[in-house]
């Protein structure tokens, strides 16, 4: 901060206005910064986010008690997207792929977790994208890691999630999206994943008013909309 010329008071109300929401050309204006320091600030808190969601990082699902003292499983909805964006000029499949994102919603907390997937094919020099569907060892780490057993794991077509789901003792149900199902009536519960899915499009509405994400800060971008969407009922 020494070699920055604002205040250390501006720095903090910056912080506050950030994080519930102020537009970057709001901020701007608002403390007359320069492109580059607003720019750096706002990187530097979503460095502080990272660091607050790795050190918070939680486990979805498991068994929830009931206020009558019942205990029932959660159930957490689970899918995959990707995350990318239109080269100009260009039509059909004009879309660059930046990352592969996995995420699951538990629907008894709301809570929100969101991790990228390293989709890559062997071969020599630099490594290179694999495209298709994700495989056993890219979607483990994330099942294994964040999703407590006994969960009732809803998820779609992909072939890998079932025998992981119960290798890691989850109740899995899956929702066909390929085959037209889009929900099913289940005992006490509907299988469905739209939750997760709302979660991508208000993700990629979020930051399309960024005017631009470089792939190097893309998984800054994807935690702090996680920080952002789990925090959302806090009085900041």
């Amino acid at each position: 901060f020494h070699q920055r010329s604002f205040k250390i008071i501006d720095f903090f109300t910056f912080a506050m206005r950030w994080a519930n929401g102020a537009a970057t050309n709001y901020l701007r204006k608002e403390y007359g910064f320069a492109n580059n320091t607003v720019t750096w600030l706002q990187q530097y808190l979503q460095d502080i986010v990272l660091e607050v969601e790795y050190f918070e990082r939680c486990q979805l699902g498991g068994v929830v008690e009931c206020r009558d003292g019942s205990k029932v499983s959660d159930i957490v909805e689970s899918d995959e997207t990707e995350l990318g964006r239109k080269r100009k000029g260009l039509h059909g499949h004009a879309t660059i792929v930046m990352a592969d994102v996995i995420g699951a919603i538990s629907r008894t907390s709301g809570c929100l977790l969101l991790e990228t997937m390293q989709k890559l094919k062997p071969g020599p020099g630099f490594p290179s994208r694999r495209f298709g569907p994700a495989r056993t060892e890219e979607v483990e780490p994330f099942i294994e890691g964040l999703i407590r057993p006994g969960s009732m794991y809803i998820t779609d077509g992909l072939r890998c999630q079932p025998g992981l789901a119960k290798r890691f003792g989850l109740r899995h149900y899956k929702v066909d999206h390929n085959a037209g199902e889009f929900s099913r009536q289940e005992e006490g519960f509907i299988a469905h994943t739209n939750t997760i899915d709302g979660e991508w499009g208000h993700y990629k509405n979020w930051v399309r008013g960024k005017h631009g994400v470089v792939r190097e800060r893309l998984y800054s971008y994807l935690k702090e909309w996680q920080w952002r969407r789990n925090h959302r009922d806090y009085d900041l």
